[in-house]
């Protein structure tokens, strides 16, 4: 009878002890696992979507962040209107821009600032140059413009009284990025008087040409200058930082100064 008793109650236990082996794992089976690895299958994707910008978004970007910095100074309203206009593919790969204030603009009405075209042209340098580094020209140096063979003349590189051709640069860095200057200036900038200047500095007044000498019209830079200016005043045969290529600078001048010709004369 005891032995019966202890043989019935033997398998009991094992089940009772199977029973307990088997219950434990099923809460941490399957899904736990498919879960976390499902947590770390889902971030890569947004990332991937966040890859390389697009270049004429990015212009765009630019063409907004100069309006805003020009809206913000309160006095380039009228370049500000005009940038809002132009197609994001006119902005050159590399250039400074001088700003003329509004004041100026509207007491040439009817001039130099409307009737010629050649002036907008005349107020762009084909490379970027902040204010630190137009500070490291000496006074007299000449910079190329987008209307060759005309060139800008700095009159004086004082941190104070910093002018082009006697026009004081009144807003210094008005906007900056890795390719674009944008610099307020007083007044327009007049390339009959300071612009028939050659390019070097070693001269002790500003060189002006006599009216009777009559030189080729002056043309819109449709290409990569042969050689611009180092801080020093000495040409530099070798092109600096980014290259203005020849559709970028085509681009500046029909799609944005054609652009102020047509708002401002029709």
């Amino acid at each position: 009878m005891l032995l019966t008793a202890a043989v019935a109650a033997a398998p009991s236990g094992r089940r009772s002890h199977s029973h307990s082996h088997h219950i434990h794992p099923r809460p941490h089976h399957h899904p736990r696992n498919r879960n976390s690895t499902a947590a770390t299958a889902f971030p890569p994707p947004p990332q991937s979507s966040l890859a390389p910008p697009n270049s004429a978004a990015s212009r765009q970007e630019q063409i907004r962040n100069i309006i805003g910095a020009l809206i913000g100074a309160g006095d380039f309203n009228s370049w500000a209107n005009i940038l809002s206009i132009a197609p994001p593919s006119s902005l050159p790969l590399s250039a400074t821009f001088f700003i003329p204030a509004d004041d100026s603009l509207v007491a040439a009405s009817g001039d130099a600032a409307f009737s010629d075209p050649l002036v907008f042209p005349y107020h762009i340098v084909p490379q970027r140059l902040a204010f630190a580094d137009l500070r490291q020209f000496k006074p007299l140096s000449r910079l190329p413009t987008l209307l060759v063979p005309k060139t800008i003349l700095i009159t004086n590189n004082s941190d104070a009284n910093f002018t082009l051709d006697g026009v004081l640069l009144s807003h210094p860095d008005l906007f900056t990025s890795p390719a674009v200057v944008v610099h307020g200036i007083a007044n327009l900038m007049d390339y009959s008087i300071y612009g028939d200047g050659p390019l070097q500095t070693n001269s002790d007044q500003p060189q002006q040409q006599p009216q009777q000498q009559q030189q080729a019209p002056p043309q819109v830079l449709g290409k990569s200058p042969p050689a611009l200016f180092v801080p020093a005043g000495e040409v530099n045969g070798t092109q600096p930082e980014a290259e203005s290529g020849a559709e970028c600078l085509r681009a500046v001048v029909w799609g944005i100064f054609l652009v102020i010709l047509y708002v401002f004369l029709a």
